[in-house]
């Protein structure tokens, strides 16, 4: 005869019993202290005559699960998983499957934290499981249909303004190209550039500072190993043209209210490094030294930082050097100046090289 309902009891050294009700033929029982031996004891509210097993001893243990699962490689060669073992954990033995439903199922054992599963489609989605010996909750990590698997990132061409970025696709390539994200260590905002090609080409980063890529499918698609770091070089003293950087004075001042402005609309008191909130704010430069003409674009960077040196604000136009140029004077518009009171450092770089830096102030 069953019974609708059951009770067990449950009790170790150093602890009071306790007793968990349940209606069926299964409990979950939680709260148990780990390397402690318990001892369960079925019985029912109803006047039921129990026989066979109706006790049992069972030592509680700590739930060891695989970390940080994460599939790293999947293409002809092999689709390659690793992880690591919770910190404190001696995991003698791990169970790896891997499987999908086109008929792949394979599970092995081992001692590693990684594995390779060989005969492997790219072109399918597959599912890993990784089981720690002894329990019976697994980690998974997935991967979709068509996945990618990316090498030999790496820095194909560079200049002080210019760099080119390439790398080795093995798998199924996206018909419709890559996605290229990066963005600038420490600072949130993040750009992306699209390419059909196993290549990008990229330009104006800030001479010094630390950039992150992530490779990503424009299809959505499964991309592996597609990171990386690279860092801009520190930018050389401008030179160029017939002329360097010394050759070159920068005044600030105001910004004329006027379209093309000249030095000519600039007065004696316009001539500053304070501005107040809102402002606008401007460089007129003088060359020094005869300078020779060209169609040459050049790529104007404003980096502003704070008196932390954290940066504020980046900003690139682009002039011809020849427009940028008249009877030995250019005259610069800074895109934007902050808009909090402080004191800030003002760097401009011309194709990435280094023309001018100075302090300036903001003001409410």
């Amino acid at each position: 005869q069953d019974s609708g309902d059951w009770s067990v009891e449950y009790s170790t050294e150093g602890e009071e019993s306790r007793q968990q009700s349940f209606t069926g033929h299964m409990v979950t029982i939680t709260g148990l202290t780990p390397d402690k031996s318990y001892t369960f004891r079925l019985s029912s509210p109803d006047l039921l005559y129990i026989v066979g097993k109706d006790a049992l001893t069972y030592t509680a243990t700590s739930l060891v699960l695989a970390e940080n699962l994460a599939i790293t490689g999947c293409n002809t060669s092999g689709l390659t998983a690793a992880w690591t073992a919770p910190a404190g954990a001696a995991v003698t033995n791990w169970t790896v499957r891997c499987y999908n439903d086109q008929g792949f199922d394979e599970t092995v054992t081992t001692t590693e934290t990684t594995v390779t599963f060989s005969g492997i489609d790219p072109t399918a989605a597959y599912t890993v499981e990784v089981t720690a010996e002894g329990m019976t909750v697994n980690a998974r990590a997935y991967v979709s249909e068509n996945s990618a698997t990316i090498s030999n990132f790496h820095v194909a061409d560079a200049t002080a303004n210019q760099v080119t970025l390439a790398w080795d696709a093995a798998g199924v390539k996206p018909e419709e190209g890559w996605l290229l994200l990066y963005h600038m260590v420490g600072y949130e905002q993040q750009d992306v550039i699209r390419t059909n090609t196993d290549q990008a080409v990229l330009s104006n980063f800030i001479p010094g500072e630390t950039y992150e890529f992530l490779l990503q499918a424009s299809d959505g698609t499964t991309v592996f190993n597609g990171t990386f770091t690279y860092t801009a070089p520190d930018a050389e003293s401008f030179e160029g043209y017939g002329v360097t950087a010394g050759k070159m004075t920068f005044s600030m001042c105001n910004t004329p209210d006027k379209e093309d402005w000249t030095r000519k609309d600039l007065k004696k008191d316009d001539y500053t490094d304070t501005f107040a909130v809102g402002s606008k704010a401007s460089f007129l430069v003088k060359l020094s030294k005869k300078y020779t003409t060209s169609s040459d674009p050049i790529a104007i960077m404003y980096v502003i930082r704070d008196s932390e040196n954290k940066i504020v604000s980046s900003n690139v136009t682009t002039q011809s050097w020849t427009s940028m140029w008249y009877k030995y004077y250019c005259e610069l518009d800074v895109p934007a100046i902050p808009s909090e009171a402080g004191t800030y450092t003002i760097t401009i770089y011309f194709n990435g090289m280094q023309a001018h830096q100075q302090t300036f102030t903001v003001t409410q």
